[in-house]
């Protein structure tokens, strides 16, 4: 009897032992979560400009994503520019940042060209405004250059332009009619 209660009490004791180390051996740990900050490029930070910009006073946004702002109506019998029709326009160019990539103003000459061969921005708002109008428009990247850009244009930028339509052209093929009275062209991009 007296081998049996030490026998019982031995198993007691390596019972006891083997219940801490299974105990021991399931506790988890949980892994650590570690964030990765975002990364900003042009397209990402011209997107949240954008979000920012359509809150402005008489900014408009299409379903496109175009946002603009007119700064001069048209003339009140003037027509949007049918696609392919030729138009004469004066535009001012440049980066969220204000840095200038291009400007007709700067050159002293329109840009003359079809109203559908631009940026689809450009093709956008082209068909919509009226001889004389002039609008700060608002281009997300998916409407201007994309991903890849073009020559000093990063890919992914967001583009501004001041633009003002001029001329649409007439019945007769490059007879620009329409044209804007000079008392309502717009002199630079100090006038936006």
């Amino acid at each position: 009897m007296k081998h049996v209660l030490i026998l019982g009490a031995a198993a007691l004791a390596l019972a006891a032992c083997g219940a801490g180390e299974t105990e021991a051996e399931t506790t988890e740990v949980a892994p650590a979560v570690v964030e990765t900050p975002a990364v900003e490029t042009p397209a990402t930070i011209g997107a949240a400009w954008l979000a920012d910009n359509a809150k402005e006073d008489g900014v408009v946004t299409t379903d496109s994503g175009l946002q603009y702002k007119v700064i001069q109506a048209g003339l009140e019998n003037g027509a949007a520019a049918a696609p392919g029709q030729t138009i004469a326009a004066n535009y001012h160019g440049f980066f969220l940042d204000e840095e200038v990539f291009d400007s007709s103003y700067t050159r002293g000459q329109p840009l003359v060209g079809p109203s559908n061969g631009f940026i689809k921005g450009w093709n956008e708002a082209l068909g919509e405004m009226k001889v004389c109008e002039a609008r700060t428009l608002y281009i997300n990247s998916d409407l201007a250059y994309g991903p890849r850009g073009r020559g000093s244009i990063p890919g992914g930028a967001t583009l501004l332009f001041h633009m003002q339509l001029l001329a649409v052209d007439g019945p007769k093929d490059g007879d620009l009619e329409m044209v804007c009275p000079e008392d309502k062209i717009l002199s630079g991009p100090e006038d936006y």
